[in-house]
């Protein structure tokens, strides 16, 4: 078994755990599984509602199970933009400023100041400013 079936079983068989079995007592891992769930915006406010409580493995396995829809559900792992993160840093490293500035500073620039930097950047770097 795997956390894409713990998912199957949540979203579409709707059918018991046995969680005093180990191997699935060790998968089931509530972050991972709200995780995931969470790839789906309209799930994110159920998930929500079971953030500030305490809840054992099978009662957070129960309730997502009768909260969520029986649907066949594609869960598609957002990624981080590697491209957009190299950006942050090369932006960080031309202003002298922090990456969660950087980021600020991203959302200022155009593509054209994007460039400008990055070429300076190179420059900089090959010795030849």
């Amino acid at each position: 078994m795997t956390i894409f079936d713990i998912l199957t079983e949540i979203t579409y068989n709707k059918s018991d755990l046995d969680f005093k079995n180990p191997e699935i007592d060790k998968l089931y891992d509530i972050y991972m599984i709200n995780r995931w769930i969470s790839m789906v915006e309209s799930y994110i406010p159920i998930l929500d509602a079971c953030n500030y409580i305490k809840i054992t493995k099978q009662n957070h396995y129960n309730y997502l199970k009768a909260m969520i829809p029986k649907n066949k559900i594609f869960f598609k792992y957002i990624k981080k933009d590697l491209e957009v993160t190299k950006n942050y840093k090369i932006i960080a490293k031309f202003y002298k400023v922090s990456i969660d500035n950087a980021k600020l500073y991203y959302d200022l620039l155009d593509e054209n100041d994007i460039q400008n930097i990055k070429n300076y950047i190179e420059k900089v770097d090959n010795g030849n400013v």
